[in-house]
């Protein structure tokens, strides 16, 4: 088996209709069922008309239901932190990369915000567990990745 197939993806946010000044419906990842030193969220947007209002992921012990933590708490807010995906970085990637060997609750669930727009924002995402993180070592808890979509030539 390669180590492409012992990766499983999980589903964090699936495709759905455009969103506007709201957050999509996000799944709840169980950081205990994988094994992994990493978690990586792989978002993607697709046509908007908006800058994203707000990226975070929040963390707690237990859930309420596939799609709601209960009582969670941010684990990192991205908010304030990073220059978050504007109106023009339709069909981008970004990898949110947290670092599982730091101090963290069982569940989690990435929560990104559209802006308040004419029509909104498409978002999705996938998540997988991973033995590898950020080369240089330097993200602490996690870190926010953007990466340039290449073509399929």
């Amino acid at each position: 088996m390669g180590p492409i197939e012992q990766l499983q993806f999980i589903n964090a946010i699936p495709p759905a209709a455009i969103v506007d000044n709201a957050a999509p419906t996000s799944n709840v990842i169980d950081t205990a069922v994988q094994g992994g030193k990493f978690l990586v969220f792989l978002l993607q947007l697709g046509a908007s008309d908006v800058a994203m209002a707000g990226l975070v992921v929040n963390q707690s012990d237990a859930k309420t239901d596939d799609t709601t933590l209960d009582t969670g708490t941010e684990l990192v807010d991205w908010s304030d932190t990073k220059t978050l995906p504007s109106a023009t970085d339709d069909d981008k990637l970004y990898a949110i990369v947290i670092d599982l060997r730091s101090a963290h609750q069982r569940y989690m669930q990435l929560v990104p915000t559209a802006g308040n727009g004419a029509a909104g924002s498409f978002i999705s995402a996938v998540a997988f567990f991973s033995p590898i993180g950020v080369p240089d070592g330097s993200m602490g808890c996690a870190d926010l990745l953007e990466f340039t979509p290449g073509t399929a030539s």
